[in-house]
């Protein structure tokens, strides 16, 4: 039975790599498909404690993170007493977000301010929790409650944009995937 070593070229797309006889994507796939296994070679347990050891220490404190943040929150909304360190206050809209993030302004805005102080919390990028404490409400105009509802939507719309484009870029980062244009936009007109 040939291997699939023996088929790995131009005409398939496929190049070897390395000794192990791996293979990876090459630039063009003419007119077809390819398919290939990928072989793992396993390592050694003494090799990779540490690596796995990090990963299980960052999950165990993001994990951690979140719910002392849930936490602190529940405090706070319930009118308790909680030690935080807050940042300076600052004025946003939706319009002037000034570094907010999505999430975090759909947690500001979404709150009910029929009562201040109000609290909000979001779980954050690199592990944290975020708790927003909203302690004035200016009304700069008059807005009408359909108004309302499209600023609304607008504002959940622009979240998930932001999301899938988060999403996009770090798949991006993780796979060896280039997109040839001027083929993609050759294969539209047939």
């Amino acid at each position: 039975m040939p291997t699939l070593e023996k088929h790995a070229g131009k005409e398939t797309g496929l190049k070897p790599r390395g000794e192990a006889g791996l293979v990876q994507s090459g630039t063009s796939v003419p007119r077809g498909a390819a398919a290939a296994r990928v072989g793992y070679l396993p390592l050694p347990l003494e090799q990779v404690r540490s690596d796995v050891m990090q990963i299980l220490t960052d999950k165990g404190a993001i994990e951690l993170a979140e719910k002392e943040g849930r936490a602190a929150l529940e405090k706070l909304q319930k009118g308790e007493a909680v030690s935080l360190s807050w940042s300076p206050a600052q004025p946003v809209s939706l319009q002037k977000r000034q570094g907010l993030h999505p999430e975090g302004a759909q947690a500001v805005f979404g709150a009910d301010v029929t009562k201040l102080p109000v609290y909000a919390g979001v779980p954050a990028a690199q592990g944290r929790f975020v708790v927003y404490r909203i302690t004035k409400v200016k009304d700069l105009t008059a807005i009408d409650p359909e108004h309302r509802k499209r600023l609304s939507k607008q504002l959940a719309e622009m979240a998930g944009q932001e999301q899938y484009a988060a999403y996009l870029a770090s798949l991006r980062q993780r796979t060896d995937v280039k997109v040839d244009r001027k083929r993609l936009e050759g294969d539209a007109g047939r």
